[in-house]
């Protein structure tokens, strides 16, 4: 698959900022208040865990891996606009001041007030208390007569990358801030080291009143946004004919990225925008498939079963599989085998089907034979750090992960991979 794709955020916080002051007060609400609370604080349950590391796509396994195309890894997150009083959608929350015309991130969304970029998701303002914003717009007309104009614009995006990442980002807002005509201002802010630990701290600043701008963020949290009345649908904003994406720039998105931000629960509303995508892989010690007699990584769950079974030493703490229990990882063997999660229309669990049950059977043999062990999720990296040991033959990850499983092994075992 091409990687012809750009690097979509300078192009979001554009369209997110210039909308964003337009529809309500002059001045967007800051998310420097806010501070973090347990996701029990907001009555809701805490979203799914982050999802695994990967590895490169010349380790990942046709038969074991899902594709880009089927499915997104849990990893996606939106970074679209939450409104103050709202929520913010999974890949960002936009002041109700604001909103976003189509933002990156892996899933951004708009508040109620506002409007959001894939992934994230914006309740109307009012809705999750605190102030209450202007009615966003729902049709392209209504975006395109915004006119940010004279007003006093601020965009808060919270994300929870590292450092450098967030020296890349500012330096990129900084750009925007430089030569926008409207005088709007953006900055990156790190909310915290996971997608729950931003999660948290949105649900306690949208019970506050004063969620950030944007935010990154899950579906599964964006649609909990929407649920709480804090996003709204981006489609209007997406196809502005003055703000949002041309045909062109649409094309720099893969069409299957585009639509998973379009949430069947809310009868296929626009909660986010995409970001930045992953992909479900195996992790595999190619050394020591060597030393067992394979030529390369198993293809099919049989082969994989018995080479794991071999290289297992529970003497030795040597397992064929190091895996944490994570919906991602389940996921992309249900996929694997042709199943799915959901049916069609999202109406409903599918994953009971033999797929799936054959999923759960395999995980059940491994750990019954003592050729898995189960990472406890309070060791942070452990699948990491247990392959780059050699501790593990295989992981189960996202590609997202190469490059700190890069990291694990150059100061690990230092083998092929």
């Amino acid at each position: 698959m091409s990687t012809r794709k750009r690097f979509a955020l300078p192009s979001a916080v554009l369209l997110l900022t210039l909308l964003l002051g337009a529809c309500g007060n002059t001045t967007t609400t800051s998310s420097n208040g806010a501070t973090s609370a347990p996701a029990a604080a907001t009555g809701a349950a805490a979203p799914a865990t982050n999802a695994p590391a990967t590895m490169s796509a010349a380790t990942v396994m046709p038969a074991m891996t899902m594709s880009a195309a089927t499915a997104m890894s849990t990893e996606t997150m939106s970074a679209a606009t939450a409104a103050p009083v709202q929520t913010m959608s999974a890949a960002t929350a936009m002041s109700t001041d604001t909103m976003s015309a189509a933002t990156a991130a892996p899933a951004m969304t708009m508040s109620a007030a506002t409007a959001t970029s894939s992934g994230a998701t914006t309740a109307p303002a009012g809705n999750a208390g605190g102030s209450t914003g202007a009615n966003p717009p729902t049709t392209v007309d209504q975006v395109d007569a915004i006119d940010p104009t004279g007003k006093k614009i601020e965009v808060v995006y919270w994300h929870n990358r590292p450092q450098a990442d967030q020296d890349l980002l500012q330096s990129m807002f900084d750009q925007f801030n430089k030569s926008n005509p409207y005088g709007i201002t953006a900055r990156a802010e790190i909310a915290g080291a996971s997608y729950n630990d931003v999660y948290n701290k949105v649900t306690s600043a949208i019970q506050a009143g004063q969620p950030p701008s944007m935010s990154v963020a899950y579906q599964n949290q964006a649609a909990f946004y929407r649920g709480q009345g804090a996003v709204i649908d981006l489609t209007p904003f997406l196809t502005s004919k003055k703000y949002g994406l041309s045909a062109a720039d649409q094309a720099d998105y893969f069409q299957t990225f585009l639509d998973s931000d379009a949430n069947p629960q809310y009868k296929g509303e626009r909660l986010g925008f995409p970001t930045q995508r992953s992909m479900a892989v195996l992790y595999y010690n190619a050394d020591a498939l060597q030393q067992l007699g394979q030529s390369g990584p198993p293809t099919d769950w049989k082969t994989f079963e018995d080479v794991a079974c071999k290289y297992s030493d529970p003497a030795k703490k040597h397992y064929g599989l190091a895996v944490q229990h994570d919906i991602s990882n389940f996921a992309a063997m249900v996929f694997s085998n042709g199943g799915r999660m959901l049916n069609e229309d999202g109406s409903a669990y599918v994953f009971n089907s033999q797929a799936g049950v054959d999923a759960l059977a395999l995980l059940q043999r491994l750990f019954k034979n003592k050729c898995a062990v189960e990472v406890p999720a309070s060791e942070r990296n452990g699948e990491q750090s247990r392959f780059a040991n050699g501790n593990a033959l295989f992981t189960l990850g996202s590609s997202s992960g190469l490059p700190f499983y890069a990291d694990a092994v150059n100061k690990g075992g230092k083998f092929k991979w």
